[in-house]
């Protein structure tokens, strides 16, 4: 058994994806714990394993949003806090 702890910062283009995130946020937190519940930890102790993982965490949560274009407003994701034990 392993422990993660991660802080995530969500970049987005405006005010306005940042409100519809807020919104969002218990289907958000869902999906990204599903998905962290998913990881393998020797995966994710490599930087690209982690670099992988934000672009998973970033496809789902573009399900959530009803923004144009590819990104729908969600430019990227960043960890401020990133643990495993």
């Amino acid at each position: 058994e392993r422990y993660l702890q991660v802080t995530i910062n969500l970049e987005v283009v405006d005010s306005v994806v940042g409100e519809a995130i807020k919104q969002q946020m218990p289907s958000m937190r869902n999906r990204v714990l599903l998905l962290l519940s998913s990881q393998d930890a020797e995966n994710l102790m490599t930087r690209e394993g982690k670099e992988k993982l934000s672009t998973e965490i970033s496809t789902e949560l573009r399900k959530t949003l009803d923004g144009a274009g590819p990104n729908k407003g969600l430019e990227q994701v960043l960890f401020s806090h990133f643990v495993i034990q």
